[in-house]
């Protein structure tokens, strides 16, 4: 990791010295257990992939619309979620994800999609259902 990021660094003018990598990759790291390092994660996971997963959605018209999703990256996406005006109605993994929204689901209510990627990123979208015609 610290190999890449100096050949990343040197190669758009930035300082790559070892206290320069040494400050990147910690504050690159995910943490894991108690906030901040510790005895059992030290730093945290060492990522070298900050960009969130990039969520495009479309969403059908009609009584039961008809929600499809997916996500870019530029790493591996794990999970896609689909939230209905704050609650979740699904949740597929990997970078696509297609759902039949209840019968509840009114037009102009709010859906938010949330896509994860491996790294721990996670991007978000968040528009509305069309009104029917």
């Amino acid at each position: 990791a610290a190999a890449l990021l100096r050949q990343s660094r040197r190669a758009a003018g930035q300082p790559a010295g070892v206290v320069d990598l040494r400050a990147d990759l910690l504050a690159r790291c995910r943490d894991l257990g108690a906030p901040g390092p510790d005895t059992t994660y030290g730093a945290g996971l060492a990522r070298l992939d900050v960009a969130a997963p990039r969520p495009t959605v479309r969403i059908g018209r009609g009584p039961r619309p008809l929600v499809w999703v997916r996500a870019l990256d530029d790493g591996t996406v794990a999970d896609v979620r689909i939230r209905l005006a704050g609650r979740e109605v699904a949740r597929r993994r990997g970078p696509r994800a297609r759902l039949r929204l209840p019968a509840t689901a009114r037009p102009g209510a709010t859906v938010e999609v949330l896509a994860s990627d491996l790294a721990g990123n996670v991007g978000r979208r968040v528009t509305t259902i069309p009104r029917t015609r």
